[in-house]
């Protein structure tokens, strides 16, 4: 089994960012209920998996006095386009695209839509490939190869 290390920084922004915010919220692809705890990560757009996001964190869970869960609050972005990740251990990622405007005061707002999932795992308990619920290892054995 693999070892989940969590690491808590900040990010240091110009004078230039501060004020503009992008929320982001992560909900259930059936019924649009939020979705606690997900780690989700914001990337300059174009630019998944290319070094560090410039933002991680994880939505809000239920907690006494809270609006709702299953949504953060990035502070002090710069302004841009960005591709937003999401993703959650019982739920399949999911990604959209958000802007940050250029106005003072402004910010973003995009919501992750993540569909319920199955893992395919190897015996060693590694996950080969994620499917979506529904999705059976029948199916997709049975379906032809791409050229």
């Amino acid at each position: 089994d693999g070892e989940t290390i969590e690491q808590n920084f900040t990010v240091e922004s110009e004078e230039e960012d501060r004020g503009r915010v992008l929320i982001v919220t992560v909900e259930s692809e059936r019924d649009e209920s939020p979705i606690s705890d997900a780690v989700v990560e914001v990337w300059p757009a174009g630019r998944v998996g290319d070094g560090e996001p410039i933002r991680r964190g994880r939505t809000d869970s239920d907690r006494p006095g809270r609006f709702r869960s299953g949504w953060i609050l990035f502070r002090d972005m710069p302004a841009g386009s960005y591709e937003v990740v999401a993703g959650h251990e019982d739920w399949l990622d999911g990604r959209a695209e958000a802007t940050v405007s250029d106005d003072r005061g402004k910010g973003g707002f995009v919501t992750i839509r993540l569909a319920r999932g199955a893992e395919l795992r190897a015996p060693d308990g590694r996950v080969v490939q994620r499917l979506p619920h529904g999705f059976s290892a029948a199916q997709r054995l049975r379906a032809p190869r791409p050229p």
